[in-house]
């Protein structure tokens, strides 16, 4: 059920106004969250967010918010190449709800709504948009789900995706930057995939906030549970109190790969043992005529084998199939054993009283034995999940 729809403007003179609205006066700042900074650089994108139930509490919950963006910009240009300011349409046609967010649904009937109302230049009436708003139906082509651009950013993560799911089992507020000229709809497809994977098992939640900007900063550095969002206002990075860690999406330059960072700036990589399934990822392929699997591949082949005892192969490995259909599940599923397994180890060393474990019991966990950054995350996660901070002993007696 829809709780608002608004329609938001960047006036040349004005900046972000909202154009029209209904059931959304009680809810500041949204003709900034559906028009951030950054977002002119696309010719039309879709911006998911969250707002508080009640704004000046910032209690009782959130609501979700999506809404497509269309400009007209690049179609705009005179003969030398400039843009004529005078005809730029920018606008973002959102709406609020309760549900858990269907995004493909709502981002379709927004897409149609406001690409039709844009075709019939009719820029004062909203009848169309106080229909849908009461029937509440959808229509239109059906924009592509958050979950197919899981095979994207498994190939772009590649093994920096654990040590970011160690992060969210902590509960940490976790930033992703998005670069200039980036898609928010891509960006916000990777927090709700982060999200499923956090969430995947009940021993902990995480709040998934979608985009937020310098608007948010308020009610950010009040809030104390762990959160996912994504940001192109770059300032927000210079807040250390803001978030835990950062995930640094590149932008249009060669080679350049995806950063995960701490509030203070330093680097994390992936453990050698996580590395080890990249690395085999690389080298393993049918046959020497043929490429290479890709990481993307490898690591949903692994997903399938695991949540399927190999008797399930991916979809992909159909002919008539395509990536587009490739299930989420698998890849949950994965995640929720591993930190159910860690959850069980931990609980029963933690019940009998010990607050030590040797290396090697960490392959049990399916970490990294030699991993200084794997025996800081058991000792936080123990005191975290138990109130008992286990450390590992690292004596070379516990290796044999």
């Amino acid at each position: 059920m829809l709780s608002g729809i608004f329609l938001a403007k960047f006036d040349m003179k004005k900046g972000n106004v909202i154009e029209w609205q209904q059931d959304c006066q009680d809810f500041p700042n949204l003709e900034f969250k559906s028009l951030p900074s950054g977002i002119h650089e696309q010719d039309d994108d879709v911006v998911n967010f969250t707002v508080f139930k009640d704004p000046n509490t910032y209690e009782n919950g959130l609501l979700q918010g999506v809404a497509y963006f269309k400009q007209n910009s690049f179609d705009t240009l005179d003969d030398s190449g400039q843009v004529d300011r005078s005809k730029i349409l920018m606008y973002s046609l959102g709406i609020l709800t309760e549900d858990t967010l269907l995004d493909e649904q709502y981002t379709s009937a927004l897409e149609k709504l406001l690409s039709d109302w844009l075709a019939a230049g009719e820029l004062h009436s909203f009848d169309t948009f106080i229909q849908y708003y009461k029937e509440q139906k959808t229509g239109g082509i059906t924009r592509r789900s958050m979950t197919e651009y899981v095979p994207y950013w498994m190939e772009q993560l590649g093994p920096l995706i654990f040590p970011i799911w160690k992060s969210c089992l902590l509960n940490e507020k976790i930033l992703v930057l998005i670069p200039f000229g980036c898609s928010f709809e891509t960006c916000s497809a990777l927090c709700y995939f982060l999200h499923l994977v956090s969430n995947s098992s009940s021993v902990q939640e995480t709040q998934l906030l979608f985009t937020i900007g310098t608007f948010d900063v308020d009610s950010m550095l009040k809030g104390t549970c762990g959160y996912i969002a994504c940001t192109s206002d770059e300032i927000l990075t210079l807040n250390d109190k803001l978030y835990d860690k950062l995930i640094k999406i590149p932008g249009d330059v060669e080679n350049a790969t995806v950063q995960f960072l701490t509030n203070t700036n330093e680097l994390i990589k992936g453990t050698p043992h996580e590395l080890e399934l990249f690395q085999i990822s690389e080298k393993k392929g049918i046959s020497d005529l043929s490429e290479p699997l890709t990481w993307s591949q490898f690591f949903m082949d692994s997903f399938y084998f695991l949540g399927t005892i190999g008797f399930i192969k991916p979809p992909y490995h159909n002919h008539i199939a395509v990536i587009d259909q490739v299930s989420i599940q698998p890849v949950l599923s994965y995640f929720k054993k591993r930190t159910q397994i860690l959850h069980d180890i931990l609980q029963t060393i933690a019940s009998e009283g010990s607050t030590t474990l040797s290396p090697m019991e960490l392959n049990m966990m399916d970490l990294d034995c030699f991993s200084k950054q794997d025996y800081e995350f058991i000792e936080k996660i123990s005191s975290k999940w138990f109130n008992k901070t286990i450390h590992v002993t690292t004596n070379m007696k516990s290796f044999c």
